[in-house]
């Protein structure tokens, strides 16, 4: 502990300009990304984007209105897009992101269906539990139990 402690005051200090410096340089790498991602959208084809939106905002309440303002895509475009390319609505492609997250969260954590609820973009979480049983089955609970079973011992 002492040689840790010693090699902790040998640190070089540095100075607010050095802080400022290092702080300029972070934000002109964030910058910097941040561009390089308006470049890689722009090549990105509608249904790309929007699935993208999805992806990134899932928790969030997403509404027709918000899905198409983001991307800049109109709204019976959009729907048409999911229909199209996915097969389904814009609805159930919001709710598979949610749920798909949620059973990654029932398996890696000890947060309560309240909890996941809110982070997946569902508030109430009778509801959610509604909408998750209908998608997966199972209640999340239920799920959470069965996916944390070892292999043989599960029950079909």
């Amino acid at each position: 502990m002492d040689k840790l402690h010693r090699a902790f005051f040998a640190l070089r200090r540095m100075s607010p300009e050095d802080i400022s410096a290092c702080a300029e340089i972070a934000l002109a790498c964030v910058s910097e990304v941040r561009f390089q991602g308006l470049l890689q959208a722009s090549e990105l084809t509608d249904f790309q984007r929007l699935t993208l939106y999805i992806d990134q905002h899932y928790m969030e309440p997403l509404t027709l209105n918000s899905l198409s303002r983001a991307p800049g895509i109109g709204k019976t475009k959009l729907c048409n897009l999911a229909a199209r390319e996915a097969d389904t609505t814009l609805t159930r492609m919001i709710a598979a992101k949610r749920i798909a997250v949620a059973k990654g969260m029932l398996n890696s954590t000890n947060q309560s269906v309240q909890q996941i609820a809110e982070e997946v973009g569902i508030p109430d979480s009778n509801y959610f539990s509604k909408v998750f049983k209908k998608w997966t089955g199972t209640t999340p609970l239920g799920y959470r139990t069965s996916s944390r079973q070892p292999r043989g011992a599960r029950h079909s």
